[in-house]
């Protein structure tokens, strides 16, 4: 794809390898995603006051970056670049993170900053219609006081983190930014469970129709399932070592009342991670247990063959006997030669099907 430059400083490649030749620390969105508008929404809370402002500008972040209140910045969009290098500006954040926020295409990492944690994501969804992975990237830095999150979509995700805000005896109203960090990325693990469950029951719909006999179709199911295994497990496996050097290293960065809920959600992903370790031997299971059917089947059909081609052994060879152009041949001359030749043909064939019912080979 073409580079789009527009009047806010747009620029968008569609792969990594397309930003050859730009700087170090050159802010470029790497994504997907159709061109549209970027917006940023700015959330200010604290124990007796909560400010929320759609659609707010570079004036409004610099005048919500208050030290005595907590400030969630939610850009949503990252094709205006332009957007993401004002609220880096304000917040003073290093070049390479803004670069990496508009790159979509990282793996879930952790990276320490000078005074800022920055943060990587997958969230991952399910799409019941098509049977695959939605998969969107989800950069978060915090700081001492604020929270500053970038995605591409427009999804109402963080939906129930903002209802448990208007509670003001929450939790999140009475803990600062690092709490609030801990609950977006524990939505982002409650997604990892959901998803696993709507693969759980793809994995039991292939599997009773595997059992009732191979087919093509299935063959395709089963491939996609693997395919899908293999994203998750290439999403979940550097998630969970994100929170787990997260727990390990932020000591000091993190305060004492939200370490806990971050060892709650080691656990969290520890146990996804097992989930998809069960369920890639599952699929492994069917896609053998396909191939065994598939082999079965052939084998039922070659001992059919095999038992039709047995019982005509002989009656080939008795009309190849009499097919021979002998002149003096008795039965040739016999009135009754042709009726019995029929009769020893039935007897045969009906004393080879018994003797192979009796072996149970039918």
């Amino acid at each position: 794809m073409k580079l789009i430059p527009t009047g806010h400083k747009r620029v968008r490649v569609q792969r990594p390898s397309h930003k050859l030749g730009f700087s170090p620390g050159a802010v470029v969105y790497v994504g997907e995603a159709e061109e549209g508008a970027s917006r940023m929404d700015i959330v200010d809370y604290g124990p007796d006051h909560l400010h929320v402002a759609e659609m707010g500008g570079p004036d409004d972040v610099a005048a919500a970056n208050n030290p005595d209140s907590v400030t969630w910045i939610s850009v949503v969009g990252l094709q205006d670049v332009g957007l993401i290098e004002s609220v880096g500006a304000i917040f003073n954040i290093h070049p390479l993170v803004l670069e990496d926020i508009a790159n979509t295409h990282h793996r879930p990492k952790i990276e320490y900053l000078e005074n800022d944690i920055f943060l990587v994501f997958k969230m991952i969804t399910w799409d019941a219609h098509n049977r695959r992975l939605q998969v969107e990237q989800i950069s978060l830095v915090l700081g001492p006081h604020y929270v500053l999150t970038f995605r591409e979509s427009g999804t109402p995700l963080f939906q129930p983190i903002l209802e448990r805000l208007q509670n003001e005896r929450g939790k999140l109203r009475r803990y600062g930014a690092d709490y609030l960090a801990y609950a977006i990325m524990d939505l982002v693990v409650d997604h990892y469970f959901l998803v696993l469950e709507e693969i759980s029951n793809s994995i039991e719909d292939i599997e009773e129709i595997v059992m009732l006999g191979p087919d093509p179709a299935q063959l395709d199911a089963i491939q996609q399932m693997k395919k899908t295994l293999l994203t998750l497990h290439r999403i979940i496996g550097p998630t969970r070592e994100t929170i787990s050097r997260l727990q390990r290293e932020s000591e000091g960065l993190l305060s004492d009342i939200v370490m806990p809920f971050i060892a709650d959600l080691h656990d969290h992903i520890l146990q996804a991670h097992d989930t998809l370790e069960i369920y890639n031997s599952m699929i492994l299971g069917i896609s053998d247990l396909y191939y065994s059917a598939l082999s079965q089947k052939m084998n039922e059909v070659m001992k059919v063959l095999t038992v039709i081609a047995t019982i005509f052994m002989p009656l080939s060879f008795i009309v190849g006997l009499y097919g021979m152009n002998f002149e003096y041949m008795p039965e040739l001359k016999w009135p009754w030669g042709y009726p019995a030749v029929l009769g020893v043909i039935a007897l045969l064939v009906l004393g080879m099907l018994g003797y192979f019912r009796r072996k149970k080979w039918l």
